[in-house]
């Protein structure tokens, strides 16, 4: 049975009537059991500063995102948060890449807490195990930390899947580290990686077929890796694979990682994602963000904005703004945009990749038999005109949503019958006025959904909000009702 968010507990107030009606309390763009945390501007349902897009990761929360997709998601079809190198918060602002959440994998606890999904590990051996390192720098882990961090995750959260990337760190070669002993191989590298799988207290954490070398996994529907580590992929010191993971994983990958300019690495960012979004080979595209350049910009200056220009005073806007732009700008015109590692994430990059994901929208109001409820297609119509109401919920093709910029979606516009938007019938603005599917229309005023600082799902352009009239769900069609705090008939839970 899903659970308000932790941070709604001021919302739990006893249902007021406003005249006939039930109002609203808020729409909490959340997971099932523990939710997600109200934007860091409540203003708006999507980032507009650079604050939004960077080094704000935790002003959002996603512990269970992935429960409410459908497990017959092919992993290569879904849009996943990542960070590149996970771990690196210790070594200076030329190694750091993550905001520091603490030592023995406390960063990487935080994120998964977040929503990201897709990590990034490299490694050293040193007296027959593996640390966390970035070039030189031990970053105050080490793999058993890893282990024991995403697995606690996962026994909590066992919806969720976690994609792990893992490479040996050390070439000796300059600002690298060297494996103690320095005459480490292959070989001893794969032996040593082959004991944390056979220890006992990680037995089952792995997608069995991610770990047998010489024998890659196709890839899985969510459905078969839920509560499980996948393996995307173990390489040598020099790039070499070991030979495991998922077929082809980066065959499709952006990784230009020492560019003059964010303005340089834009363009092969962004054509990454387009390819992505327009891909129907149904295999994995793999987006890095990321990008240093010898002292400056720092993988920082390359997230957020650095100087540049002939004369170095030239404001150089960063990649993760960039990013957030192009994902409320629906980018890749709606559809998925495959696994995207991210250095300094903000909380609206994990808000938007998130919610590319087609999954339910709860509701907190109940059944007449106790149900949970959902925004549903009715009948599964699916076509301009078509009412929406509050259904049982069942994970069907009719309750499957995405959220982009202040937009709430269905369908997308490479599939068949295209995308078609949440819109208010007729654009009207007065209690009352019902809600349907339309076809989307790029600013249409009726169209809009707002995340208000009370957590509403509101309409500015009628000043209203989402709502379940006097609490009927089935086929009754929703519709705009003025928002009044403390009601659950239009409180909503999204991923």
């Amino acid at each position: 049975m899903l659970e308000p968010p932790p941070h709604a507990s001021k919302l739990k107030t006893t249902l007021r009537r406003a005249g006939r009606r039930l109002a609203s309390a808020a729409l909490v763009l959340a997971t099932a059991a523990l939710g997600s945390v109200a934007s860091a501007d409540p203003a708006a349902a999507m980032g507009s500063s650079l604050a939004d897009s960077f080094k704000s990761i935790d002003s959002t929360r996603h512990p269970d995102w992935m429960s409410l997709v459908h497990g017959d998601t092919w992993l290569a079809a879904m849009s996943i948060p990542g960070t590149h190198d996970t771990m690196a918060v210790k070594g200076g602002s030329l190694v750091q890449t993550q905001e520091d959440h603490g030592a023995s994998g406390g960063t990487l606890a935080n994120q998964l807490i977040r929503g990201v999904r897709a990590l990034d590990i490299r490694v050293r051996v040193i007296g027959g195990g593996f640390t966390v390192h970035h070039g030189a720098f031990y970053q105050d882990a080490v793999f058993d930390d890893v282990l024991i961090r995403t697995r606690d995750f996962l026994k909590e959260h066992s919806g969720e899947t976690i994609l792990m990337r893992l490479k040996a760190e050390c070439d000796q070669s300059t600002g690298s580290c060297t494996d103690n002993p320095s005459s480490t191989t292959d070989a001893d590298r794969l032996r040593i990686f082959k004991q944390y799988l056979d220890k006992p207290e990680y037995k089952g954490l792995f997608y069995t077929p991610s770990v047998q070398q010489g024998q890659k996994t196709s890839v899985p529907r969510l459905s078969q890796v839920r509560g499980k580590i996948v393996l995307t992929d173990f390489r040598s010191p020099g790039g070499a694979d070991y030979g495991f993971g998922i077929n082809d994983f980066t065959k499709h990958m952006e990784d230009h990682f020492d560019l003059p300019s964010a303005g340089d690495k834009w363009p092969y960012v962004k054509g990454n994602l387009d390819r992505a979004a327009s891909d129907p080979s149904g295999e994995m595209f793999v987006t890095y963000t990321s990008a240093s350049h010898i002292l400056d910009p720092t993988p920082a200056g390359f997230a957020g904005g650095h100087l540049g220009g002939v004369k170095g005073n030239i404001r150089i806007e960063g990649i993760n703004p960039r990013l957030m732009k192009y994902l409320n700008d629906n980018g890749g015109r709606g559809d998925h945009l495959g696994v995207i590692m991210m250095d300094f994430p903000g909380w609206a990059l994990l808000d938007d990749i998130i919610y590319r994901n087609p999954s339910q929208i709860w509701s907190a109001w109940k059944g007449p038999k106790g149900e949970n409820v959902c925004l549903d297609d009715y009948q599964g119509v699916f076509k301009p005109g078509a009412k929406v109401t509050s259904w049982a919920c069942n994970q069907g093709a009719p309750q499957q949503w995405t959220m982009i910029g202040n937009t709430v979606r269905m369908g997308s516009v490479s599939r068949p019958g295209g995308e078609l938007c949440l819109d208010i019938t007729g654009a009207g603005t007065a209690n009352g006025a019902p809600v349907e599917l339309w076809t989307c229309v790029p600013g249409a005023p009726n169209q809009q959904w707002v995340l208000n600082g009370k957590s509403q799902l509101f309409n500015p352009a009628s000043g209203r909000c989402l709502d379940i009239p006097g609490g009927q769900t089935g086929g009754r069609q929703l519709d705009i009702w003025d928002c009044v705090d403390g009601a659950k008939n239009e409180i909503w839970y999204h991923a």
